[in-house]
Formats: structure tokens, C-alpha cells, sequence
């Protein structure tokens, strides 16, 4: 594994690519816990990166529903 800046690289061994892509929705969904990545991956890695500026537009985006005075997103 390599981590330059805002991306990981994974270098693997699978042939199939049914496991690298489910390798790599493993990885994904375990870093989304915390903070927002995409990830795409070739023949042997998959390549990771860390995405700030999506997390910054679902918390503007967050904000406003909770401002919102639309009675979908009130408690009741």
C-alpha cells in the first residue's frame, strides 16, 4: 500500500475481477464510515481517494434540511 496525499493505492494479487471489485466496495465502505472516498480500480490496485469536497456539500446540504421549513424533514 501506498499513501500519497489524499490517495491510497493497494497493489493486489487477484485475477478475477469480481474480487478486486468487491475488495475494493470492502475498502470503500470502510473508509465512508469517517469521510467520503471514490475508488477505481486496474489490473492489480486499487486506487482510493479521499473526496473533502463531496463531504463539504452533504453537510451544506444536511444544514439546510435542518433549517429547512419543510415539514418532510421535522420530527414530529
Amino acid at each position: 500500500m501506498e499513501i500519497e496525499n489524499d490517495t491510497m493505492i493497494i497493489f493486489h494479487n487477484y485475477r478475477m475481477k469480481e474480487a478486486v471489485d468487491k475488495l475494493r466496495k470492502i475498502l470503500l465502505n470502510l473508509l465512508n464510515q469517517t469521510a467520503i472516498f471514490i475508488g477505481k480500480s486496474t489490473a492489480n490496485m486499487i486506487v482510493l481517494t479521499h473526496r473533502p469536497d463531496i463531504g463539504v456539500k452533504i453537510n451544506e446540504l444536511i444544514g439546510y434540511l435542518k433549517t429547512s421549513s419543510n415539514k418532510f424533514d421535522q420530527n414530529y
